[in-house]
């Protein structure tokens, strides 16, 4: 389906809103929008602007914008037949060269007015004999909002033509890539016909390279074409009152564009001239599953880098997690390494070091050393005590508690207490009962 038509008396353009709602809309302001025929020579060109004169309505009471007549094919007609003739060739190849003109003539012409639309909204009049053609741009304002009131057919109408977001210059070397690589491979470089994933197929650059479709291509052009099909959006963020853009992704931006800008329209000529109708149809068997590798691996590719996009605030906060968890675990680790242990000790080097520190009453070592339900009241006991001698010292410093050896020594002028272990014995040999346990540092 197309919404513009060609009549011998006028062109128009559907609307696709009937006249009650166009009006409503007040889409009749569009034609104020001025639209572009280029007459393009073989090593010249120049240009005039059309505009439609009026509106009316079909025999559906569908509003159309109604002008005067233009004889020509569509390009998106043209692109579409199996094969080309030398006519066709001759369109396609003015084509190119008209976006080399508005490009080049944007100051005359007017960055306001754009002209990149699909190929359905591009009418071509080409004579044959003298390899000259006028071309009809429909306004790029005009053709869009029409288009997207046909949502059913938008996709081949205009979009796989487009790439939204970007900028004047960017849009028609989009526009000129895509048209070029339809004509070359018979396939547009993203094929979906849902709006939001050929977007994210146009982002991620997800197009067969020309070269597996014919490695014979002359690799300037493919390179050229290639760079116009992965035209990157502007991306300016915004801090306070400075707008803050990154210099590698403009330095990118500006490389590729230099490549679009660089297409030879002779070249891209004599590449569609060696194109017949088998080898157009008929690809060698290796290159077809040189395409098909490549599809497979491409989407097994996408499938992850999407995946990453799409969740990389819940991953960003898995992570987070994980290294939050990792260094708690790292520092439970540490800490509990430098806890008192008795491991590696024999049972006489062990029941030593118990004894001695209920001998100091060491309340945190016998914590870190002894488990089990039968030394809770033995635990319970040695802090009790140890609580009531640091409170009797606060309130009586001279009043505090020493071990039987000393308390024997001094306890007739002493006010001390007394506690402690005397001539401890294990397994009949006397041993110290102040033995220390070194901690780790």
């Amino acid at each position: 389906m197309n919404i513009v038509e060609i009549t011998e008396n006028s062109l128009t353009i559907s609307s696709g809103l009937p006249q009650n709602s166009f009006a409503k809309t007040g889409m009749e302001k569009l034609l104020s929008e001025k639209n572009l025929i280029l007459h393009i020579k073989k090593d010249s060109g120049t240009s005039e602007f059309y505009s439609f004169d009026g509106t009316r309505t079909d025999k559906n009471d569908t509003a159309l914008f109604e002008g005067k007549p233009f004889a020509g094919e569509f390009l998106a007609e043209i692109l579409e037949k199996p094969s080309f003739s030398r006519k066709d060739v001759v369109s396609i190849v003015n084509f190119t060269k008209s976006i080399d003109f508005i490009l080049k003539n944007q100051d005359s012409l007017g960055e306001q007015n754009k002209f990149a639309v699909g190929g359905n909204g591009i009418i071509i009049n080409t004579c044959e004999d003298s390899e000259e053609s006028d071309i009809l741009f429909i306004s790029e304002k005009i053709f869009e909002v029409c288009s997207q009131n046909h949502k059913a057919d938008y996709s081949e109408l205009n979009g796989k033509y487009l790439y939204k977001g970007l900028d004047y210059t960017q849009s028609l070397c989009f526009l000129r890539g895509t048209v070029a690589y339809k004509a070359l491979t018979g396939s547009f470089p993203f094929e979906n016909d849902d709006i939001t994933l050929r977007q994210e197929d146009i982002f991620d650059g997800n197009f067969i390279p020309l070269e597996i479709w014919n490695s014979e291509f002359d690799k300037n052009l493919s390179q050229s074409i290639e760079a116009s099909l992965k035209a990157k959006i502007p991306q300016n963020l915004v801090a306070g009152k400075k707008n803050l853009t990154d210099a590698n992704a403009e330095n990118h931006k500006r490389k590729l564009l230099e490549k679009a800008e660089n297409f030879d329209s002779k070249i891209f000529e004599n590449e569609l001239k060696q194109i017949d109708d088998e080898s157009f149809k008929e690809k060698t068997e290796y290159l077809k599953r040189k395409r098909n590798d490549f599809i497979r691996k491409m989407n097994k590719y996408l499938k992850v880098k999407r995946f990453l996009r799409r969740n990389k605030n819940r991953i960003l906060a898995v992570l987070a997690i994980a290294l939050f968890v990792s260094w708690g675990a790292e520092s439970y680790i540490k800490q509990n390494g430098k806890l008192l242990t008795t491991r590696g000790m024999t049972s006489t080097e062990a029941t030593q070091a118990y004894y001695s520190m209920i001998h100091r009453m060491d309340v945190s070592g016998l914590q870190e050393v002894i488990k089990g339900k039968k030394t809770k009241d033995l635990f319970a006991k040695i802090s009790a005590y140890y609580v009531a001698s640091k409170q009797r010292l606060q309130v009586h410093p001279d009043n505090g508690t020493v071990t039987p050896a000393k308390w024997f020594f001094y306890h007739k002028a002493s006010k001390n207490w007394m506690f402690g272990i005397t001539k401890l014995m294990i397994d009949g040999h006397e041993f110290a009962a102040d033995k220390k346990i070194s901690r780790k540092e």
